[in-house]
Parts: structure tokens; sequence; C-alpha cells
């Protein structure tokens, strides 16, 4: 069985370097992330759509795991996770 997860992150508009940033250290933890089979960063369009115009507030990760342990460690352990927390 794999588990399919899709986490949307905003960001206060202060944070928005931060949020640029994680777009290059997060693929690090995601390549060495164990139990996670892909991964995908994504960006967002003004107000949540797929407008032209990006929202630098708002992130997300969509990932693939092999069971829902991997996904479980990852949301509370990761560093990516921490990350999250820290600027949520």
């Amino acid at each position: 069985m794999m588990i399919v997860s899709l986490t949307i992150v905003r960001y206060k508009k202060w944070q928005i370097p931060f949020a640029l940033s994680a777009m290059a250290i997060h693929r690090l933890f995601l390549w060495l992330q164990k139990g996670c089979t892909f991964w995908k960063l994504l960006g967002s369009g003004k107000n949540g759509t797929f407008d032209l115009q990006p929202d630098w507030q708002q992130w997300g990760l969509l990932a693939v795991w092999d069971e829902r342990s991997s996904f479980e460690q990852f949301y509370q352990q990761s560093f990516i996770a921490f990350w999250w927390n820290f600027f949520g």
C-alpha cells in the first residue's frame, strides 16, 4: 500500500525569503528521506489558483510514501516538519 500526501504551507510576508530558501534546502532532506518514493515541491498562483502571478507566501509538498509509518515519522520528526512548525 502507498500513501499520498499533499501539504500546503502558508508563510507570513516577512518569512518569504525563508520560503524561497526552503525550496532549495528541503530538496536535500527529501532526497535522503527513507520511505518517500516520490516528492514534488510546489508553488502556487495568487489566491491559491493557477494564476500567472505567483503567491510567494503559499507553497506545497506532494509526496508518496511506502507506508503510513514512514509518512507519520516524517511529519513528527523530520527537519522539514520542524521548519514548517517553526515558521507556521
